[in-house]
């Protein structure tokens, strides 16, 4: 009890020299918006009216992902990376990913299919895999 009593007694630490707000990184053009894309409901939908939405979603996500994998790579080279090793979920792995998975790239120039998580993927929804940078 005399604990907390003593810690509500407290007087908040003055944290005036964070009053500065931290310069944001800002987003690249043609970002596809703040927060999460929700997936789209079955309920009350016909089979047709769903899959169009499903489309519809997973285009979105496809881009929004491309828009993230471009920003991290143009980060990445902004704080002295020049080579990423590719990485991508074994569980949704396209046989792209399966083959280049663990292996180093050259930022310099994009492999035949384009850098992890921008390019075409054999996988039926979008890529899962990103580049994880050497520094």
């Amino acid at each position: 009890m005399q604990v907390l009593r003593w810690f509500f007694q407290q007087k908040p630490p003055d944290n005036s020299e964070f009053k500065t707000p931290v310069p944001s990184i800002p987003y690249p053009e043609g970002w596809p918006g703040n927060g999460r894309i929700s997936r789209p409901k079955k309920r009350g939908k016909t089979a047709q009216e769903y899959e169009k939405e499903y489309d519809e979603y997973v285009v979105r996500v496809e881009k929004q992902k491309r828009a993230i994998a471009a920003f991290d790579r143009a980060q990445a080279i902004k704080a002295g990376a020049v080579k990423y090793v590719w990485r991508g979920l074994q569980s949704t792995e396209c046989g792209i990913c399966l083959k280049r998975s663990g292996k180093v790239y050259s930022y310099d120039k994009p492999t035949q299919d384009g850098y992890p998580g921008e390019g075409s993927c054999g996988n039926k929804e979008f890529c899962h895999a990103w580049a994880k940078p050497v520094i």
